[in-house]
């Protein structure tokens, strides 16, 4: 039973939980079969991702064979083969999505035929959040749908999840004053739920099973999710004009964070993240992914065929589905409707969250749900790339604990090789401290290569950027922006060991049935106090300060000090991350996105609105 405030009536639509053990059709869905054409490509990317791992692999195995293999050796062989071809598949991503940029620069995209008029609803679930800003977020969209007399209709829901009485209160006040500033017509309705049944998947799930029948299609939102009306529209006419389709992704983009990490994932969003999604869209094709948010769905598609069971599996691994949105795909997939990104659509915002700690935070509860995929991608009927997009979610963070083992191995080969006298030369700057060789300077080209790869992604980004946008104006300069990629490689370098670190501890405790718990995210830049980073970073500072005393003392090799430095300096790291950057950017230029030097109108009317649902004497 929810609490109600002003509801419409109600209007039920089934909603049954999927079977994962069965192949499932809707009747109504078009059963579309893999064009032949996204099949090459498909086929194209995999081959030039395995023939680039197998020439690096390659040479890696012809370095290590040069004394004869060892065990060790073997197995850093298969853990560099498990890292590597994630980080290929990144590269021919971004070579794909560069050239689709450069040849489409100054044309529209295609547009589809359009379609009948549709009735929206805009859902924005709830969880303990700041009630001005989600409403304001969500009646400025309404607002400037209204506006730009759309020829869709549509209404906003505010769906509560809220536990605390006192933030469930403020949000009613919210609401009241939002309706205030709304034209005659359009429509925010409160609802909240008595019971935080399998958090956001449910609160969705519920909202279709009352409300579902009087909308065909619905904007699924994040707490922080802000999209223009030209956005909005673009969904809904893309929805439209496709019958086949079920589910139509923009891609965000980062805005508003005033934190240098927050600075750091705004401008790496932006500028890196169009060729990559222009890549990845260009082979999957009608296989593509959900992200959760900033997303239009058919209602009745979603509840057909997207109903989520409980998963019986032991400890951390069951339960609610977590990471709901990718397996949500998936079943609409294999019931034969399209899933499909739209990655030219622009004004599609969402925030990062300040802190490198909010980051780690947040990513304790995503392994979690990520690594719950492994029991779901062998599911019956799903199509093979919706079982790619789960193994992708599932890598993202497997890769954090086989980075940790290839360094642990390479270490455990540097010194069983310097105990046994095989390194043969003694200029120890050529060599490469995981790879002995009679060929130093081989071995560190090897080295080096690796290197361009991880790092080429975001060149090409700056290329085509710089390409795209003569000038680059709106990025603070040609300089600004070829300095900002520089400052961003470098810091991003910085934290990924620690990263590393957290990753494999949320893995090992998931492993020990430890779940990571549900909280809501830290949205808002605050001071983090230095007892707080010492407590959160004490590992990975003692991990650092040993190797570092390992180093100095012989016992590793000098080339594992950036990663020592880093893990050493995780507090420092972290605090300058978490400053606000707002002045230095501004009497600089460097990290400026569009975003910045232009500010979005719907970014604006939210700021106006902000302040009208949170008086001061309230806000406090």
């Amino acid at each position: 039973m929810s609490v109600m405030n002003d509801l419409p009536a109600a209007a039920p639509l089934a909603m049954p939980d999927q079977n994962l053990r069965s192949s499932f059709h809707d009747p109504l869905a078009p059963s579309t079969a893999v064009a032949w054409r996204i099949r090459r490509r498909q086929w194209a990317v995999l081959a030039a991702t395995l023939l680039l791992t197998a020439a690096f692999v390659s040479e890696m195995t012809a370095i290590l064979a040069a004394n004869g293999l060892t065990g060790m050796e073997i197995v850093m062989i298969v853990l560099f083969a498990a890292t590597f071809v994630w980080l290929a598949m990144t590269l021919v991503n971004a070579v794909i999505g560069a050239v689709i940029r450069i040849r489409m620069r100054g044309r529209s995209p295609g547009a589809w035929p359009p379609g009948a008029p549709l009735t929206i609803a805009l859902l924005a679930p709830t969880y303990n959040e700041a009630p001005d800003r989600v409403v304001a977020n969500a009646t400025a969209m309404l607002s400037a749908l209204s506006a730009a007399r759309s020829r869709h209709r549509f209404d906003v829901f505010v769906l509560s999840d809220t536990r605390d009485d006192a933030i469930a209160d403020a949000e009613r006040r919210a609401i009241e004053r939002a309706r205030m500033t709304l034209p005659k017509g359009a429509h925010v309705y409160y609802r909240r739920r008595d019971a935080n049944i399998d958090k956001k998947s449910g609160n969705i799930r519920e909202w279709c099973e009352r409300f579902g029948a009087r909308y065909e299609a619905m904007v699924v939102l994040d707490a922080d999710s802000l999209m223009s009306a030209h956005a909005i529209e673009r969904l809904a006419d893309e929805l439209a004009a496709d019958p086949g389709a079920a589910l139509v992704q923009s891609v965000p983009r980062l805005i508003n964070t005033p934190t240098l990490f927050g600075r750091l994932q705004r401008f790496a969003t932006a500028a890196y993240g169009p060729v990559l999604a222009e890549g990845m869209c260009f082979w999957t094709g009608d296989d593509g992914n959900y992200w959760g948010h900033n997303a239009i769905i058919r209602t009745r598609a979603f509840a057909a065929c997207a109903g989520l069971p409980r998963l019986r599996h032991r400890g951390a691994f069951g339960g609610s589905i977590l990471s709901h949105d990718f397996v949500e795909a998936a079943l609409l997939r294999r019931a034969g409707w399209r899933v499909r990104i739209v990655p030219s659509l622009k004004e599609s915002y969402e925030e990062s969250p300040p802190a490198l700690i909010d980051v780690i935070l947040r990513d304790q509860r995503w392994s979690q749900g990520n690594l719950q995929h492994i029991g779901l991608i062998g599911a019956t009927g799903f199509r093979l790339m919706s079982r790619f997009h789960l193994l992708q979610g599932i890598m993202s963070y497997v890769l954090a604990p086989i980075w940790c083992l290839f360094l642990l191995a390479g270490i455990a080969v540097w010194i069983q090789n310097e105990a046994s006298g095989v390194y043969l030369t003694t200029n120890w700057f050529l060599y490469d401290p995981f790879l002995p060789s009679e060929d130093p300077e081989r071995a560190f080209s090897l080295l080096l290569l690796t290197l361009f790869v991880l790092a080429a992604p975001k060149l090409i980004g700056l290329i085509s950027t710089l390409w795209i946008e003569r000038g680059a104006r709106q990025w603070g300069g040609a300089l600004g922006l070829t300095g900002a990629v520089a400052i961003e490689f470098v810091l991003s370098s910085m934290v990924a060991p620690i990263m590393m670190i957290h990753q494999t501890k949320s893995i090992l405790r998931m492993i020990f049935g430890i779940s990571a718990g549900w909280k809501p995210q830290q949205r808002e830049a605050r001071r983090v106090s230095l007892w707080t980073l010492l407590r959160f970073h004490w590992l990975e500072t003692l991990i650092g300060l040993a190797a570092g005393a390992f180093i100095v003392a012989g016992v590793l090799s000098i080339w594992l000090l950036p990663i020592a430095a880093s893990l050493a300096l995780a507090v420092p790291i972290s605090a300058l991350l978490s400053a606000t950057t707002v002045g230095f950017v501004d009497r600089t230029g460097i990290l400026k996105t569009p975003e910045d030097v232009r500010r979005p109108g719907i970014v604006a009317r939210v700021a106006r609105l902000r302040p009208i649902l949170a008086p001061k004497s309230e806000a406090a």
